[in-house]
């Protein structure tokens, strides 16, 4: 079946363009019904449709006046309608943190560090710097059990100060009477934690709720406690169902050396990869524990497996080789090089201890970092490389603009007029193939590259496409991500005619 032409155009950061044909009259939905979780498919919200927002129920159609921003988990029976829509039979929102800001910088709630960036959505408040500490606010976001820290989705003032305050993440240490999440220690006395098996201890995931405190300070015992349970750092208690599937979160666990075939953990599901499956924002070198990312594939409940036909990086993975001194170092955990500026994100794994005042001579090293939003360097990874080599230089990131020979990535010039190409599979590429398959947003390296003494251009001897091919338009409507069975991700867009269909965050 061929549709109308009336087609919406879908950006994503890590270079996706799709074309979305809607056949006029088969989105049975009104526009203000519909939901979009990250990438991974739209929802139409009917009346019949649960809306729970931490177990409270909602009606259907109040929970769509809530932001973008929120973690959701929705799961979805019908089949998806021409334009790839399914009805919502399930959405459940999540709030992570409730309670008082104990930290502006870095960020923390409860004692728990926030990682803020440019994609995080402020509801209500024009940023963090309307923030003090004491303030009460909610966060949603997904827990880092590796780093210890809260990717923070959505952030909001309390609506009722009198609200009970949620404290979320794994124990680090447990005794009968108290534990500890994070830093934040919590009395557990005369509390029975629900939904555990056996005593409470560390590695447990569990959920605290605890009446408000006006006198509570950063550093206090968190008291008057007045609920605890063992949680899913997945799912809570919902059962995910079997069939088409997406899953957002932070990879908890991948073996080093990666295993081939490549399989890791994400949120407490096993995420298989196949040599079909395609990689966006990102390549499976970039895979590492505590990087965000979404899987879609088919979810096997029995087994606790998704295996992943696409793999995206929420925010766009950049990766630099580069020699550098103590001078690239600022002291203030920030790093310096080629003109780039990166800040350390608070799961930042500093192998070789660099940071904050770098090396005591120049080496080589590599810096991994994600791009938010407003274009920010979050930088995730350091380590040495060996001897500096300025003949040998590595920059892998977005492409910001392209004119045949150069090409620019965050803003640095790439003449290519020197280089081979390649396309993602590693296939030797025409100058003109690679060019025709660029887009602004899509991820290219540029290897074994020396810098231009006259024009200061990067000219690498090899230039590698890093995202697959862009999708052909679909003429047989939405091929949506994980359109299935269920998703569990962020809300990007609720409500919003326009909105619901663009990916990523604005």
């Amino acid at each position: 079946m061929t549709l109308p032409s009336h087609r919406l155009l879908l950006l994503h950061s890590g270079a996706l363009a799709l074309t979305l044909a809607l056949a006029a009259g088969s989105v049975h939905a009104r526009p203000e019904d519909l939901v979009r979780i990250n990438a991974s498919g739209v929802y139409r919200v009917t009346d019949d449709t649960l809306v729970l927002l931490d177990n409270d129920t909602l009606a259907p159609l109040e929970a769509l006046r809530l932001a973008r921003g929120h973690r959701a988990y929705v799961e979805a029976s019908s089949p998806p309608d021409a334009a790839g829509i399914r009805v919502a039979d399930m959405i459940r929102i999540e709030t992570l943190l409730r309670g008082p800001m104990t930290g502006i910088d870095p960020p923390s709630v409860l004692t728990q560090t926030l990682l803020v960036t440019g994609d995080t959505v402020f509801d209500g408040l024009p940023g963090l710097e309307a923030l003090a500490i004491g303030d009460q606010v909610e966060v949603s976001g997904f827990p880092d059990l590796i780093a210890g820290t809260v990717v923070a989705t959505r952030i909001a003032r309390m609506d009722d100060p009198g609200q009970d305050w949620k404290l979320t993440g794994a124990i680090t240490t447990a005794t009968a009477n108290s534990l500890t999440i994070g830093a934040q220690a919590v009395d557990i006395s005369g509390v029975t934690a629900a939904n555990c098996s056996g005593p409470l201890q560390p590695g447990h995931f569990v959920e605290i709720e605890a009446v408000p405190d006006p006198a509570f300070a950063a550093g206090a015992t968190l008291q008057g406690v007045v609920s605890a349970s063992c949680e899913d750092a997945a799912f809570d208690e919902f059962e995910p169902a079997e069939g088409d599937a997406s899953i957002e979160g932070i990879i908890s666990a991948l073996a080093d050396p990666m295993p081939d075939p490549l399989s890791f953990e994400l949120a407490g599901v096993t995420i298989n990869a196949t040599p079909q499956t395609d990689f966006r924002g990102g390549t499976p070198d970039d895979l590492d524990e505590g990087v965000r990312i979404e899987a879609h594939g088919q979810f096997d409940a029995n087994a606790g497996v998704l295996t992943a036909t696409e793999i995206r990086f929420l925010q766009a993975q950049v990766r630099l080789i580069a020699p550098a001194d103590a001078g690239a170092f600022t002291g203030d955990a920030s790093v310096e090089l080629l003109g780039l500026h990166f800040v350390a994100a608070p799961q930042v794994r500093d192998e070789d201890g660099l940071l904050p005042d770098g090396p005591l001579a120049e080496v080589q090293v590599e810096l991994r970092a994600f791009i938010d939003a407003n274009g920010m360097l979050f930088l995730t990874r350091l380590r040495e490389r060996g001897t500096p080599d300025v003949a040998d230089l590595r920059l892998q990131g977005p492409v910001t603009a392209i004119a045949n020979p150069t090409l620019e990535v965050l803003g640095r010039t790439i003449d290519t007029s020197m280089a081979a190409f390649r396309d993602a599979a590693g296939k030797l590429l025409t100058r003109e193939a690679f060019f025709a398959q660029l887009l602004p947003g899509t991820l290219v390296s540029a290897e074994e590259a020396s810098i231009d003494g006259v024009t200061g251009a990067l000219k690498p001897a090899l230039v590698q496409l890093e995202d697959g091919v862009v999708p052909p338009v679909l003429e047989t409507g939405i091929k949506a991500m994980g359109e299935g069975a269920f998703s569990a991700g962020t809300i990007t867009a609720l409500g919003d005619p326009a909105g619901v269909f663009r990916a990523g965050f604005e």
